[in-house]
């Protein structure tokens, strides 16, 4: 859980925060994949195996699941660390969500999300504005 803001550096690594590392155990089982097109998203191996378990039994001919299935897995790689305990953001997945230097990382209860921190502003200020539109 949480919210952090971090940087990372010109050849894509990153630091995680301590306390969701070891929440989410052992780093060299950790995966990294697409959040719904705007942030990455950060599993484990004991989620993946549910994501896994989840989707193992879907038709074929489920043509819209499959695409669902085809775009969250087909981006998924293993989030590499170095010795200094910096984690290696593939360059395609940078570009794919417009990552930039300055991010944010939340604790989202079973996964982490790695967001631009520009765009996570940008949706926090939509938010605020909705809810005072609602609020009249």
């Amino acid at each position: 859980t949480g919210e952090y803001k971090y940087q990372m550096d010109n050849k894509g690594r990153l630091r995680l925060p301590p306390s969701m590392l070891r929440l989410l155990g052992n780093p060299d089982e950790l995966m990294i994949g697409i959040g719904s097109g705007e942030f990455l998203n950060v599993y484990t191996e004991s989620y993946m195996d549910q994501l896994f378990d989840r989707f193992s039994n879907v038709d074929v001919t489920d043509y819209e699941k499959q695409d669902t299935i085809r775009e969250l897995f087909s981006k998924m790689r293993p989030l590499g660390h170095d010795s200094q305990g910096r984690f290696q953001i593939p360059v395609e997945l940078r570009e794919e969500v417009g990552l930039g230097p300055n991010v944010v990382i939340l604790g989202v209860v079973d996964r982490m999300e790695i967001w631009d921190a520009d765009k996570y502003a940008q949706r926090n200020l939509y938010k605020s504005t909705r809810r005072l539109d609602v609020k009249g």
